[in-house]
């Protein structure tokens, strides 16, 4: 039987990482869904309108790539956000049998809505915690990027069956 090692250490500590990162998988959903419902938007509707902010003019299949669902979904929150007005369909310049999905100016408008409650919630958070939150958050970004990467190396070396 293995022994395991419960004394806190500087060394990794897989659960303390696995508990870390759920907690904040969950304060950021909490947060998604906060500002979503200030703009009358769902959590993967705000990350569609952030896709499409820093991915102008992308395809479906991209887009759902990005948010991580499946294209018939992606399709179907497009179409709430057309309905909106916050987003168009249109032909690709490259390729005019494919059609891109862009923000309309009351989307862009909408996205910076959100950029700006965002901020405005990082910065009280950095003023109620001090100046290491803005380091911490810089160091959080940096990991999540690097967590994304590896993701995806694995994904793509060992697809589901």
């Amino acid at each position: 039987m293995a022994t395991r090692n419960r004394h806190p250490s500087r060394v990794f500590q897989p659960a303390t990482y696995i508990g870390l990162s759920r907690e904040l998988s969950r304060i950021w959903q909490l947060e998604d869904r906060i500002v979503g419902s200030k703009l009358g938007l769902t959590p993967t509707q705000v990350h569609a309108l952030a896709d499409l902010w820093q991915h102008p003019a992308l395809p479906m299949s991209e887009l759902a790539e990005h948010l991580q669902i499946t294209r018939s979904t992606a399709t179907r929150i497009v179409d709430v956000l057309v309905k909106k007005g916050l987003v168009a369909r249109t032909v690709s310049r490259e390729d005019r049998r494919r059609q891109e999905v862009e923000l309309t100016n009351k989307g862009e408008e909408q996205y910076l809505d959100l950029e700006s409650h965002l901020r405005s919630i990082a910065q009280r958070v950095i003023r109620d915690t001090g100046p290491e939150a803005s380091r911490l958050m810089e160091s959080l970004a940096s990991l999540l990027e690097v967590e994304r990467e590896i993701a995806k190396r694995e994904s793509s070396s060992n697809p589901p069956s």
